[in-house]
């Protein structure tokens, strides 16, 4: 089975997720989606304490490998999280 392709970058106060889904070739290939459920599952298990960052961009909210004659598939998308600076008391 194909498989999704994710690397994680970590700079700073930033965490910069790329995405990429494989493309299908055929219908009787299984439809695969990434969403920011996805994304948050995803940085749970590589240990990133979430309630720390923010996401403060993304080039799609979902992608999926689904498409049709008026809509292509979304097959690569990134996204950013950003560390807000800690507030001072």
């Amino acid at each position: 089975m194909k498989e999704i392709k994710i690397s994680k970058k970590k700079s700073g106060n930033k965490i910069t997720v790329n995405v990429e889904l494989p493309a299908r070739k055929f219908v009787h290939e299984p439809i695969m989606e990434f969403s920011n459920t996805d994304l948050i599952n995803y940085l749970k298990e590589e240990g990133i304490n979430l309630k720390e960052y923010k996401i403060s961009e993304s080039t799609e909210s979902v992608l999926t490998s689904y498409a049709t004659k008026n809509n292509p598939p979304r097959l690569k998308g990134s996204w950013t999280l950003t560390k807000p600076p800690a507030r001072k008391s």
